[in-house]
């Protein structure tokens, strides 16, 4: 580590923390005279935290976790006085003032009120999102990814993937209780959280403070449970399936099998048995299982052979086992421990249209994942608090078709019939060996301290640092026949790791940052302002000339005549680290009680997936002529966004807030691919290069109303532009490889969605109630493309402008109901999740000569396929083959459960 950030380290001595706890601040006054009143003890029932008043009757609580408190102020010749429901958020301020009544004996009764809750938050200078435990449990959602989706700025592609503002799906950080949760090989989030133990889920997409780093797009942020004095549990279970009349374009789910969508969860919490009052655990555990609603059918084995038992079999089915254990400890009143572990277990397959007669060749997905957490909070005053976290994650990502390469089963009889077999037009295959095997390993060691101190009432500072290990293995190759053998028999071959064919990486990648923060709270304005210090190295290797990449296979006879050891020796030099430091701020501006005027401004770094960093280890490019790749280049720069954003929130009516937030994002040095390097012999390869760019501008109109009278809602609508120069890091290679020229302009990304509306809307009590989701986008882009060329001298391109027309729009409503009985202890809840309510036939993607999903201009007229295309070896017919059910949207779905809350 370079004398640059060891100065870094001492100069700071502390880590970065992302937000998991609020503030509590207010003033208390004497109810008769309204003066302050110095020295009232506040203590957060059920809590050690507490403050006292100073000489202008004002007091600060810092390092609250998340909930719905009740506060007591207490005052020798003064009544005491209990407010309630005072709700905490992370990272906000929730203000109590209270006034209190003069006594002349010693007060015995307490006097209770219920905190009046703002509907504008004032010290919020940017845009987010946030999620309470009690609104989860009343919408119709089963996955967090679901609450993501309503919020506004928020797109969705056509694979699932999330886009906040515009950004790639690379560009979220994900964080649970304090530490990072993102897998640095493609940016996802590691391990899954359940959202029964969800506290509170803050989703930022607006410009986020500094303590928040490598992200570009937007934070989901989570807090899980605690346990409470008191034990409590719950067991929660489900069955269901698909119930729709769209059973011609998914075939398989005509039968209503219950069985086909399960759940079973639990969680229990409370007290630590012996040492009740030093601790708490919480514990949650959830099984899931769904066959899915994409089915093949099992005319055939893995080697073609006919088979007598044809049946439907799922093909996007999915199975998950995912727990969570956070244990507690307070052995002093300022002083507290936390473990928290998070595990998940998930077993998949994707759909393969291709294989839809012949099911049992598809390959099987697996990941594990788990991360354990520990920290450290010391309470150091009443006004400041440092904490300390080490954390460990880890996932194991795998996929093949059988365990062992050399299972017997790789091995086809018939191998040489069945590649002579001549395979006709427009047919599902009727033998699939997949040989391919792959499978990585990440593991990421964190190490974090910060202190956050209200230095004085207008100050709340926050620094820190954070140091990260990193350890990536992949392994990924195709079993193929061994050259060596001459028979008509397939005979496994596993490649070596230095052979063309197979790629290895063992990698160790390191990172660090730094950052102070202050946010100044003065009556008539708020502002949040910090900086961030980012440093990476991806401790990693390039060659010393590109010219002469392939160590295994040099061109240059002098290099070929050397030993592999020689060349080690001279072939490589070593990356250079990248860093950068990042600017932020924030200010909220009240312009009346009940009004608030925020703007926030930010530069922010990422460095670009780790997959794309060391993808192709080697540079193991072939020997015969053509363009190669995509290759590594761990020498990558990161990647830059400079974001804008300026919104008004107004309480409109009593509980009513309404929010209308511009923003503009400028993205530079997105990753793309670069210009072909040439080795001479019309051979030449690409690797990964900074080149493209982006921006983004929208507006955010949103609508909330706060529980009162039975009932809330929240409706949001988005008008949003997002271009760049390509969507993805491969699409310029692509261009490259269909004799394409690289794009030179902007245009719409493949998640551009210029109008989104969404809504959720809830009527009840916490015994009965009805909630429902509703979303509505217009039209993704897609490319079009003309059936028949035209010749003007040369060729014409039958692909037309990149994304330049619209797919149809999508809309989708989601329904819940819900009844509680009480029986004794136990609170039973029965309830109905509805998904896709209307059976909406959505078309996520789109033949690009219609731009519909069930219409392909390139179908075989009735005459061509009797007279033209007939073949004795397909079993499909023409018209199935053109029948796409992964294109389209999710039918509808009922689960039907119960809930047993003790």
């Amino acid at each position: 580590m370079s004398k640059k950030i060891l100065t870094f380290i001492l100069c700071f001595y502390v880590i970065l923390n992302a937000g998991t706890t609020g503030k509590i601040s207010g003033k208390i006054t004497d109810a008769q005279t309204g003066k302050p009143l110095v020295g009232v003890n506040v203590i957060v029932l059920n809590t050690y935290l507490g403050a006292a008043t100073d000489k202008s009757g004002n007091f600060t609580i810092i390092n609250v976790p998340p909930g719905v408190y009740s506060v007591k102020a207490t005052m020798i010749g003064y009544t005491p006085k209990v407010v309630t429901d005072v709700r905490v958020k992370i990272d906000l301020t929730t203000k109590v003032d209270i006034s209190m009544e003069r006594t002349v004996l010693e007060a015995k009764e307490v006097v209770e009120v219920v905190a009046t809750r703002p509907a504008v938050q004032k010290d919020l200078t940017s845009s987010e999102f946030r999620v309470s435990a009690n609104q989860i449990q009343s919408m119709p959602v089963s996955e967090m990814y679901e609450l993501l989706q309503i919020q506004g700025g928020v797109t969705l592609d056509a694979g699932g993937g999330i886009h906040i503002r515009g950004g790639r799906a690379s560009e979220v950080a994900y964080w649970v209780d304090g530490v990072p949760v993102t897998d640095v090989y493609d940016n996802s989030q590691a391990v899954v959280v359940e959202n029964s133990a969800i506290q509170e889920l803050q989703v930022i997409s607006g410009t986020f403070n500094a303590e928040y780093g490598n992200a570009m797009s937007g934070i989901v942020n989570i807090v899980t449970k605690e346990g409470y004095s008191h034990y409590t549990g719950s067991i929660s279970a489900y069955m269901g399936d698909h119930i729709s009349k769209s059973q011609n374009l998914f075939p398989g789910i005509e039968e209503v099998r219950p069985q086909d969508e399960r759940d079973i969860q639990a969680n229990l919490g409370g007290p630590l048995p012996i040492i009740k009052k030093f601790g708490n655990f919480f514990a949650n555990i959830r099984y899931n299982y769904t066959d899915g609603w994409l089915y093949g059918k099992s005319y055939f084995n893995i080697y073609g052979d006919t088979l007598d038992n044809v049946e439907y079999v799922p093909m996007n089915w999915r199975k998950k086992l995912t727990s969570n254990f956070k244990l507690v400890l307070t052995p002093f009143h300022n002083l507290k421990f936390r473990v928290n572990y998070l595990y998940s277990r998930e077993k998949w397959e994707d759909f393969d249209h291709g294989l839809q007669y012949a099911p049992s060749g598809n390959i099987e997905k697996n990941n594990s994942a788990n991360n354990i957490t520990f920290s450290i909070t010391h309470t150091l005053s009443s006004k400041t608090f440092y904490d300390l976290k080490l954390s460990s994650s880890y996932r194991h990502f795998w996929m093949w078709l059988f365990e062992d390469p050399n299972d017997p089963r790789y091995i086809d009889p018939y191998y040489w019939e069945h590649q002579r077999r001549v395979n006709p037009d427009f047919w599902f295959t009727d033998h699939a060996i997949n040989t391919y095997r792959f499978w990585r390993k990440t593991n990421s060691k964190v190490v974090k301290f910060d202190m956050t101190s209200q230095v004085t009432n207008v100050h709340l500072v926050k620094f820190g640092i954070e140091g990260k290990l990193h350890r990536l293995e992949l392994d990924g190759y195709s079993i193929i026949d061994d050259p060596t053998v001459r028979d008509t028999v397939f005979t496994p071959y596993i490649p070596s790791k230095e052979e063309t064919y197979r790629t290895y990486y063992l990698e160790r990648p390191r990172e660090f940052s730094a950052y102070i923060q202050d946010k100044i709270e003065f009556r008539s304005v708020i502002l949040n302002i910090g900086v961030r210090y980012d440093y990476f190295d991806a401790n990693s290797k390039i060659p010393a000339d590109p010219t002469e990449p392939n160590i295994y296979n040099p061109r240059n006879p002098d290099l070929d005549s050397m030993s592999f050891e020689e060349r080690e020796k001279i072939w490589w030099k070593n990356t250079k680290p990248k860093s950068q430091i990042s600017p932020r701020f924030g200010i909220s501006y009240p312009i009346t009680d009940k009004g608030v005027i925020h703007f926030s401004f930010g530069h922010f770094f990422q460095i670009p997936q780790f997959e794309l960093l060391y993808v192709n280890p080697g540079y193991k490019i072939p020997e015969t002529s053509g363009a190669f790749g995509i290759y590594r280049n761990p020498d990558l720069n990161p990647q830059k966004t400079v974001m804008y954003e300026i919104g008004l929130r107004q309480e409109v009516f009593r509980g009513i807030t309404v929010d209308i937030t511009g923003y503009y994002r400028d993205v530079r040095d997105w990753v793309s691919t670069g210009v072909p390097i040439e080795m001479g012999g019309g051979t030449s390869y690409v690797i990964y290069a900074n080149k493209d760019y982006s921006n983004v501008r929208g507006i955010v109109l949103s609508v909330d109303k706060s529980y009162s009278d039975y009932w809330w809602f929240n409706l949001n609508y988005t008008y949003q532009v997002a271009e760049g120069s390509n969507s993805d890091p491969w699409d310029e290679f692509n261009a490259i490889q269909a004799n394409r020229e690289p794009r030179r302009y902007i245009v719409p990304l493949n998640w551009d969605q210029t109008h989104t509306l969404n809504g959720a809307i809830f009527f009840g009590t916490d015994r009965q109630g009805v909630s429902l989701i509703g979303r509505f986008g217009s039209g993704y882009p897609y490319t079009p493309t003309i059936t028949v060329a035209s010749r003007m001298g040369k060729n014409v391109s039958t692909q037309l402008e990149t994304n330049s027309r619209r797919k149809p729009m999508t809309y989708e409503f989601d329904l819940k109901l819900f009844r509680k009985f009480s029986l004794n202890k136990v609170n039973i809840t029965f309830f109905i999740n509805i998904y896709n309510l209307f059976d909406t036939k959505n078309e996520l993607n789109v033949w690009s000569n219609t731009g519909r999903a069930n219409k392909n201009l390139d179908e075989p007229t009735e005459w061509e396929k009797e007279n033209l295309y007939a073949s004795p070896y397909r079993i499909n017919t023409i018209h199935q083959y053109f029948i796409h059910q992964e294109w389209y949207s999710e039918p509808r779905k009922v689960h039907i459960g119960v809930n047993l809350n003790f």
